[in-house]
């Protein structure tokens, strides 16, 4: 967000961040095992910083190993994209709910709530702060 306001001498001024290449998104590094999921239409596992300073995550990716009683690691965030605190948010996969947690130290880990072995899960509406 920014404020537009007048300086002394009469000219219009932006306070506050403008837009950087840092709010476009960036592709995320993936552990082994996980991939995009290639399909035509299918948006790139990337993340970006929206305008509030939220970390939003997008893309679909097909997993490998996931299951209800731990977290597995599944990609890591670029260096200038990473929460002020750790959030955990659900998603959708085919036939499974998966938790995804977005750790401020970058890594990104997912744990199935239902469901077993899902082909592909999505990253869009994981969010945290």
């Amino acid at each position: 967000m920014v404020k537009v306001a007048r300086n002394p001498a009469g000219n219009w001024v932006v306070v506050d961040a403008t837009a950087s290449s840092s709010d476009a998104w960036q592709p995320l590094t993936l552990s082994p095992g996980f991939t995009w999921t290639g399909v035509a239409g299918d948006p790139v596992p990337s993340a970006a910083k929206d305008p509030l300073g939220m970390v939003v995550l997008s893309g679909m990716i097909t997993p490998t190993g996931l299951s209800t009683s731990t977290s597995t690691v599944f990609a890591t965030l670029p260096a200038g994209i990473r929460p002020q605190w750790r959030g955990a948010c659900l998603t959708v996969g085919d036939a499974a709910s998966v938790r995804i947690y977005i750790n401020t130290g970058g890594s990104i880990s997912a744990r199935l709530v239902v469901g077993s072995s899902p082909t592909w899960i999505s990253l869009d509406g994981a969010r945290c702060r």
